[in-house]
């Protein structure tokens, strides 16, 4: 930080007081350099200006609409009609989980010895219901017996929390490091019906079969931001994080009937390395100058060697020295919008 000050404040004296004032009034229209803008633009995020003392603190609050696509690779039938064969649920159609709404929370500042910092927070949840009426319903979940009506429920909540040291190191580029921690959990539970004759008249059979996965990380991110004005009241941001991560993952698994039979529950844990990746960018534009700026923006994001419920219960299911599969690899992306407010 001392080093850049120094610069700074260098290129200010070699300039003059008057060309500085020139500058900070016309540097955006100008297409001057992110360099300069950092050094003399009191408007610009903190992000951009990590020298700029003028800006203490900054708190961004946006929403997000997410995407959790599947891979076509799962197009494996789950249930089928014994009678026809026809194809009634893909794992496809499990795991694709489509859009939800998520929230985004950042905010930081400069601690009284100069290191910029930033707090950064997202919270997203998937939910969906197959309900599929036979009757002749076959499916793996069900050891080969024919049931009348299938529910098949699918939730997935994910969180992360990071905390960032930031440095500035090349006009417009600021580096970032710190730990990070994210959780997912995850619930596949599969509810069954079948009408039976009895002597004594028909009775439902019901079942119920949960699949839940916990997945509970923390490593090192380390990560870039990039600054560029495009206009006096908008500039555009690109940014990545990638970190490695000790991920605990939990499996739990509850059977239960109304036939009478006792309740299944079986438990294991199992920790193993995994990678998160995200890249994105974003533009903002002035409402307040100074105070209050909009954002509208995407980002993706990739975890390797997660634990996830679908492939944990078609691989769990009827097996009795059951493992934790944690060699999947999540997508999800999101469009985000939101405000920055800046002292």
């Amino acid at each position: 930080m001392q080093t850049q000050d120094s610069a700074r404040d260098q290129r200010l004296e070699d300039k003059g007081v008057r060309l500085l004032i020139a500058i900070c009034m016309v540097a955006l229209l100008n297409g001057v350099t992110a360099g300069q803008a950092k050094a003399q633009n009191n408007w610009a995020p903190q992000s951009w200006v990590d020298n700029d003392r003028c800006s203490d603190w900054w708190v961004e609050m946006g929403a997000a609409g997410f995407d959790r696509p599947a891979d076509d690779s799962f197009a494996v039938p789950l249930i089928t009609n014994s009678l026809t064969g026809g194809t009634l649920l893909t794992a496809e159609d499990v795991i694709d989980l489509e859009t939800t709404v998520g929230a985004n929370l950042a905010f930081g500042g400069k601690t009284r010895g100069g290191l910029n910092w930033e707090f950064e927070s997202t919270i997203a949840g998937w939910s969906q219901l197959h309900e599929i009426e036979g009757p002749d319903l076959e499916s793996p979940f069900t050891g080969g017996t024919d049931v009348d009506n299938v529910d098949l429920t699918y939730d997935s909540d994910y969180y992360s929390l990071e905390v960032s040291a930031k440095r500035t190191v090349a006009p417009g580029l600021t580096l970032t490091l710190g730990p990070r921690y994210w959780s997912l959990d995850e619930l596949l539970r599969l509810e069954t019906d079948t009408t039976v004759t009895t002597i004594f008249g028909p009775f439902t059979a019901l079942t119920e079969d949960d699949f839940s996965v916990r997945n509970s990380a923390i490593g090192l991110q380390l990560g870039f931001q990039f600054n560029q004005p495009v206009t006096q009241m908008i500039y555009v941001q690109g940014y990545g994080k990638f970190g490695g991560y000790n991920n605990h993952t939990v499996f739990e698994q509850r059977d239960s009937d109304n036939l009478g039979g006792p309740a299944i529950f079986d438990r294991l844990e199992k920790s193993t390395g995994s990678f998160l990746g995200e890249v994105g960018g974003k533009v903002y534009m002035d409402i307040v100058p100074g105070a209050i700026r909009s954002y509208v923006g995407y980002e993706a994001t990739w975890i390797d060697g997660v634990a996830l419920s679908p492939s944990q219960a078609l691989g769990s299911f009827g097996v009795t020295d059951t493992v934790i599969e944690t060699t999947n690899t999540l997508f999800f992306h999101q469009i985000n919008f939101g405000f920055t407010i800046t002292r």
